[in-house]
């Protein structure tokens, strides 16, 4: 982004920007639903409602994805390799044996809300909620792989569970006269995510589980002063 990104955009905006406009519901009732089925019981679904009332509008959407796993290819031959444990030593073990790729699942659901009330063309308020819940497996090298007993103790064996994101956005625009209109946004994101690491390739026994949690808040406000039909001049404050 060339110029004052920060101005337009919002700071930090140092190697681009993506923006996401959400959908916002029409004047009557929609509905949509999604289902995709593939190979080893794959499958995704989704559902979407949205509609206005009067000056009122809102739109959800929830869906879920269950992947159970990818597949080897079909060349791929089994062979020994080496699992090296701290303490204990080096031993052999088949760490792969083809066809669906151990530990390669992922389960997604996802939730989206979206309520807003629209006073006018440039009179708009609206409340946007999410929450991305998420858990995979994260499979082993195929000729080698660690295990550490010793404090702090990890694996090469592993599994993100859970891996949770959920947020609160409130965002408005109002325009204030025929010179000046003002853009604003306060958001909340809230992080959780939990690594395991398991002893053995059966994943049945945990060696430690590793957590991080993280949260940002925050908020933007931009004028926009209409000086001339061409020109706009940007102030903004984060």
């Amino acid at each position: 982004i060339k110029g004052a990104p920060s101005v337009l955009y919002g700071a930090n905006a140092m190697g681009g920007v993506i923006n996401i406009i959400t959908k916002k519901s029409v004047d009557r009732p929609t509905f949509s639903g999604l289902a995709e089925v593939g190979d080893y019981g794959n499958f995704h679904v989704s559902a979407s409602h949205g509609n206005s009332v009067g000056k009122f509008n809102y739109w959800f959407n929830v869906s879920h994805k269950h992947i159970r796993g990818w597949r080897m290819s079909g060349d791929f031959e089994p062979e020994e390799g080496t699992i090296r444990e701290v303490p204990g030593g080096t031993r052999s073990a088949v760490l792969e044996d083809g066809g669906q790729r151990d530990n390669s699942d992922t389960i997604q659901t996802n939730i989206w809300a979206k309520v807003g009330v629209e006073l006018g063309p440039e009179s708009q308020y609206y409340a946007s909620a999410f929450l991305i819940d998420s858990e995979w497996g994260c499979p082993a090298a195929i000729n080698s792989a660690n295990v550490y007993y010793d404090e702090p103790a990890y694996s090469s064996f592993r599994r993100m569970s859970p891996y949770e994101d959920w947020g609160l956005d409130l965002s408005g625009v109002q325009r204030l006269n025929d010179l000046i209109k003002l853009r604003g946004k306060l958001f909340y994101h809230n992080h959780v995510d939990v690594l395991e690491s398991y002893s053995s390739t059966q994943y049945n026994n945990m060696l430690a589980s590793s957590r991080w949690q993280d949260s940002v808040m925050g908020g933007t406000l931009i004028a926009d002063l209409d000086l001339h039909p061409q020109d706009v001049l940007r102030f903004s404050l984060h």
